[in-house]
């Protein structure tokens, strides 16, 4: 069953955010934005592992998010990760006033339902309302500046594609915000490996009390059995030991509060020109992978080491990796951020 596609639109008279039906059927509800209600951003993928697209796509958002709920396509093309990002909550309220229902639509911007010009350089491309000054090389978007209309000029909005040109890498992720989905999904990692945790104690617990019954029946019953002695002996050491595991098990589901952390990095990165590569967190020690703001430029090491170690929170900053210019992976310890899972999860409540 085919569904309608649908175009957000702004009601001038009124400033406000209105849904209209366009031409055209697609496999589920589309709502196409348009562009002069995105906010957009291009990236090299240098370095990034195909595998490590989607990841790194959300990392940027949350970097960005521009709004207090931001909703974002991203797109991989010719090397280049190209974003776009808008209002999810008014985004929302629009659909809602049409008797939609946000989570069973799929929304995309403008750009990538209209035909991507073949030429590198600047070329302007007319959308809803005004005309995108695209700069393109070799099939990819570099830079993309929105010019409004004059006012009464009327034109009506161009046709859109049947289906878009590029695969949105976040097409599941929906009107959500980008740091309360990583700070839920830490939560849901932290709860499974309490239970898997729990679980395991549970077994090893009735283990542990049924060799030390034996080991005290066999020291009451049989002073001289020095070999059943030593083979339950080695079997209370194994559950000590797998007693343990599951103690630095238990531990582990105590993290660091993810977004007062990122809260803290975002402003000195964007102060150094830098992105987030990778990010990677384990208990206290945290790894981090900037790239430079282009090809060509170059991290300043001395700079970016300077200022992540003066960040309050941070400490044992140290330069790990350095192979190209425009990447260096650092890592660091963060125990001025941790905070139990299970603290984070009765907060929301």
């Amino acid at each position: 069953m085919l569904h309608p596609v649908y175009r957000l639109a702004i009601d001038a008279p009124q400033q406000r955010v209105r849904l209209g039906p366009v031409a055209g059927r697609a496999w589920r509800t589309r709502v196409v934005v348009p562009r002069a209600l995105c906010v957009f951003e291009s990236l090299p993928t240098t370095g990034v592992a195909w595998h490590e697209r989607a990841a790194f796509a959300r990392l940027q958002v949350l970097r960005l998010v521009p709004y207090a709920r931001t909703q974002a396509c991203a797109v991989v093309k010719a090397g280049r990760l190209m974003l776009w990002l808008w209002d999810a909550d008014e985004v929302a309220a629009a659909l809602r006033a049409e008797g939609l229902a946000p989570q069973r639509v799929r929304v995309l911007p403008e750009t990538l339902l209209l035909p991507l010009p073949a030429a590198d350089g600047v070329v302007a491309q007319r959308c809803d309302g005004g005309t995108d000054r695209l700069q393109l090389a070799g099939g990819a978007i570099l830079a993309s500046t929105w010019q409004p209309e004059a006012r009464g000029a009327g034109r009506a909005a161009p046709d859109l594609l049947p289906r878009p040109w590029g695969r949105d890498l976040l097409a599941g992720d929906g009107l959500a915000s980008p740091a309360a989905r990583l700070q839920q999904a830490a939560a849901l990692g932290a709860w499974g490996l309490a239970f898997a945790s729990a679980a395991a104690l549970a077994y090893w617990g009735g283990q542990w009390q049924g060799l030390s019954q034996r080991l005290s029946q066999a020291e009451a019953g049989s002073g001289d059995d020095g070999v059943e002695l030593e083979r339950l002996m080695r079997l209370r050491q194994a559950g000590a030991a797998d007693r343990a595991w599951i103690d630095r098990a238990q531990a582990l589901a105590a993290g660091a509060d993810l977004e007062p952390l990122l809260g803290r990095l975002q402003p000195v990165l964007e102060a150094q020109g830098l992105s987030m590569r990778e990010f990677e967190l384990r208990n206290d020690d945290l790894r981090i992978t900037l790239a430079s703001g282009g090809p060509g430029v170059e991290i300043d090491l001395p700079r970016a080491l300077a200022a992540l170690s003066a960040l309050p929170g941070l400490e044992a900053v140290q330069l790990r990796q350095s192979s190209e210019p425009q990447l260096a992976a650092f890592v660091m310890k963060v125990p001025g951020f941790r905070r139990a899972a299970f603290d984070r999860a009765e907060d929301r409540r």
